[in-house]
């Protein structure tokens, strides 16, 4: 499997363009108050696809991540027991299935040891793996792992030590990502907020948005409104995603 890049599926795709229909549908009554302004926003489903696309990848990556490190704390634990690195990989492959259950780590740990029956070296599988992803510490275990098979030296060492300081890193970026929830949580507040706003007076008080509705000056002010709403929501992503 290529994880660089994520394909949605048919039924991604239909729950998506419902979603994105959805939203667009409000915006067009919000702003335009018609539901023919929806037909100026088609175009842009290409941009919320590449978005879900993105979004999705990262999710995926991050749990790949998370069982990478317990699938080598797992394999350290084998070695340090006796067993040799490609019993300690076939051993992992039960204690991820019975923590992810038919994840994709335990898919690739079923695809490893598929190759090592055909007498593959280890640390060529791991450098495919590696090579199809783009999770920077199985790229590091690899790349040692193929200095410590081919140069020699305390294997078992070498991967227990890798073992701790990638669960460290992971642990690292895991306590980042919990600081940011509240802000993150924040931003979905104030991004939903503007809309909920145009809603409860579009109900309460009617005839409010009408000098807006329906003339060329209104459109013309309600689409820089609408312009400014949405690249303010962009930059706030962009800004936390950054951080």
């Amino acid at each position: 499997m290529n994880y660089h890049v994520y394909v949605l599926s048919f039924r991604e795709r239909l729950i998506y363009s419902c979603a994105y229909f959805f939203i667009t549908i409000i915006i067009s009554l919000l702003f335009y108050n018609s539901y023919t302004a929806t037909l100026i926003f088609v175009p842009g489903i290409t941009i919320f696809y590449k978005y879900m696309r993105n979004m999705l990848k990262e999710k995926r990556d991050s749990l790949l991540t998370l069982e990478f490190r317990d699938f080598i704390s797992t394999v350290s634990s084998s070695l340090s027991a006796g067993y040799s690195l490609e019993n300690a990989i076939v051993q992992s492959k039960d204690e991820i299935y019975s923590i992810y259950g038919n994840s994709h780590m335990y898919k690739e740990i079923d695809n490893m040891t598929k190759k090592m029956a055909l007498q593959i070296p280890i640390e060529n599988i791991f450098k495919d793996f590696a090579d199809r992803c783009d999770i920077p510490q199985i790229k590091l275990f690899s790349e040692i792992l193929l200095i410590a098979k081919r140069g020699g030296g305390d294997l078992i060492g070498i991967i227990s030590s890798t073992s701790s300081s990638i669960s460290a890193q992971i642990e690292t970026r895991r306590e980042i990502e919990t600081n940011l929830a509240g802000k993150k949580y924040e931003l979905y507040v104030m991004s939903a907020m503007p809309p909920f706003i145009m809603l409860y007076v579009k109900f309460t008080q009617p005839a409010f948005f009408d000098p807006v509705y329906g003339n060329l000056a209104g459109i013309a002010i309600m689409t820089i409104c609408l312009f400014v709403y949405m690249a303010a929501v962009y930059w706030a992503y962009r800004i936390l995603k950054n951080i």
